[in-house]
């Protein structure tokens, strides 16, 4: 492992924005990333974060886990039950 694919995956990126960046989908595709935040403006609806989720599950080599963030509890809770 590379000096930095092992700092990338100590580190959690976020994004603005409903549209993953193509430079997060790089990183996440060599290794350099620990997991994707989730914050209101990523998630329109749960068919399109889980959309977003399935896509940076195909770029991972490794064990990405993105993690759902919200305001409210209830939010976060209805998003991880629609993703399982």
């Amino acid at each position: 492992m590379s000096s930095l694919q092992w700092a990338g995956q100590r580190v959690i990126y976020s994004y603005p924005g409903l549209t993953v960046p193509s430079a997060l989908l790089t990183a996440i595709e060599a290794g350099q990333c620990a997991g994707v935040i989730f914050f209101g403006e990523n998630i329109s609806s749960a068919s399109q974060i889980a959309g977003v989720v399935s896509r940076l599950r195909a770029y991972t080599t490794g064990q990405l886990e993105p993690t759902a963030f919200d305001a409210a509890l209830a939010r976060v809770q209805a998003l991880r039950s629609s993703l399982s």
